[in-house]
């Protein structure tokens, strides 16, 4: 109040959750002023850019937000500084409305836009937090089945062990077997004059070898186990679940514009090139992912988890199928011959002939432009007449030159999706875009000299739409 400042009806208390601030201590009519503040009294971001320590802030390049904290810093810690006594009143720590009880905000924001906002910062909160608890619910469920599965392959590995150890000893067995046959029959050639040990000999060979039988039974056992097993293991690298973890996926590229390209002969050959071209690396690209779906061998399967073989193809930017959307692949299939060739090759004749057929006319229009003129009048023309005559001249250059514009639009946009898209220059665009250029050129001075030659709207108009026609 001494510097000028008036606050009548507004007293300055603490208040509970909500810290330090100004209330009203009676009612104010509409209109009425409620403070009053010099403007010499105001700490606004100009002043504090002004002194010292802000004009070394921003000639350092800090932005405005950071040169006004750092001046706030500085103040509030120097006692010698006329605005220290002001910043100490200033609490050290900002209250969060979203933590008041919802009795006190109903007391001291009813009737406030901060009521409603803070209500929806609270509903956001406890939204966040619900979301929280599902994903941390899922995250046990997961961890749990992960652990459950863990255990089962536990158990099969057990299981896989023991059908090995009982194959081993089954084995043993066999090895034993072959060794007292072969001791068998070492004392049937050496005893060949008492049959009867013989017979008693082999009689006990007959009864050692009847659990061959079961040692067959259990030696497929094995097998099966065995098989059963690869194909578990097979399964399980397929889910995933023995896979790493894999890395976070990218984020989506978000496509830098659109090229339109005009509607012409030649764009129709730049593109069908370049779907042929594109054809060919999704072809290169099919047969490289059934290469690798029929490799079987467990080895490849772990070998081929994370790795990625870059596909490319000649004449093509490698990583068109990124960059680039909308190019198709013509409907011709590999074995066509004739029809790939006349494709390809016929167009080109199409482009030609109808490039020297443009180049006749143009020609022909600039040889006999000056003679096609209408006679030169006998008689003054009247105002209205010399008037239509000028006007239709200048619509007639107005709209061929927009003509002409577009048409060198597309050519530059021809040339510039050519230089893209291919991967080295093309010496056949290069010379169809230079050559329509010089034809934009000599149109552009057919228009010229038949215009200047001309004394009726109607023959302007009709000359407007021959070159139209070029």
């Amino acid at each position: 109040e001494e510097n000028g400042a008036k606050a009548e009806g507004l007293s300055l208390r603490r208040c509970g959750f909500a810290g330090l601030g100004l209330f009203a201590e009676r009612q104010f009519l509409p209109g009425e002023l409620v403070y009053e503040l010099p403007k010499a009294l105001a700490l606004t971001p100009g002043r504090l850019a002004a002194s010292p320590l802000g004009e070394a802030a921003a000639a350092a390049g800090a932005s405005a937000a950071l040169t006004v904290w750092l001046c706030l810093a500085a103040s509030r810690g120097d006692p010698a500084d006329a605005w220290q006594p002001y910043l100490a009143l200033l609490p050290r720590q900002q209250p969060d409305p979203t933590g008041w009880p919802e009795a006190f905000l109903q007391e001291e924001l009813r009737g406030t836009g901060l009521l409603h906002l803070v209500q929806e910062a609270k509903r956001e909160v406890d939204k966040l937090r619900q979301e929280h608890g599902t994903m941390k619910q899922e995250h046990g469920t997961m961890k749990q089945e992960h652990g459950a599965m863990k255990q089962e392959q536990s158990s099969l590995k057990n299981k896989i062990e023991g059908v090995e150890q009982q194959a081993g000893e089954a084995k043993r067995q066999v090895d034993q077997l072959k060794q007292e046959v072969t001791s068998v029959k070492s004392e049937a050639q050496g005893a060949k004059g008492c049959q009867r040990e013989q017979q008693q000999h082999m009689r006990m060979l007959e009864e050692k070898t009847r659990g061959l039988d079961d040692i067959g039974v259990l030696k497929a056992t094995v097998a099966n186990n065995n098989s059963e097993f690869w194909g578990l293991k097979k399964q399980l690298y397929n889910s995933g679940v023995l896979a790493p973890p894999a890395p976070p996926p990218e984020p989506e590229k978000q496509p830098v514009g659109t090229l339109e390209l005009g509607e012409d002969i030649y764009t129709t050959r730049l593109l069908i090139r370049i779907g042929f071209l594109k054809g060919k690396l999704d072809a290169a690209r099919e047969a490289k992912e059934k290469e690798a779906a029929e490799s079987d061998g467990m080895s490849e399967i772990s070998s081929d988890i994370g790795q990625h073989d870059s596909i490319c193809c000649p004449g093509i930017m490698d990583n068109m199928d990124e960059q680039v959307t909308g190019i198709q692949v013509p409907e011709v299939h590999e074995d066509d011959a004739l029809g790939h060739f006349l494709i390809n090759w016929g167009w080109l004749f199409i482009c030609n002939f109808t490039f020297v057929t443009q180049a006749l006319i143009v020609a022909i229009m600039v040889m006999y432009g000056m003679e096609a003129g209408d006679s030169c009048s006998n008689e003054p023309l009247s105002d209205t007449k010399w008037w239509t005559l000028h006007v239709s001249k200048s619509l007639a250059m107005m709209v061929a030159g927009c003509l002409m514009g577009k048409h060198l639009m597309d050519i530059v946009n021809y040339w510039m999706v050519s230089e893209l898209l291919l991967a080295r220059p093309s010496i056949e665009v290069a010379v169809s875009a230079t050559l329509r250029f010089i034809l934009v050129f000599f149109v552009a001075a057919a228009n010229v000299i038949i215009f200047m030659t001309l004394t009726s709207p109607a023959g302007v108009w009709i000359n407007m739409t021959a070159l139209s026609f070029v």
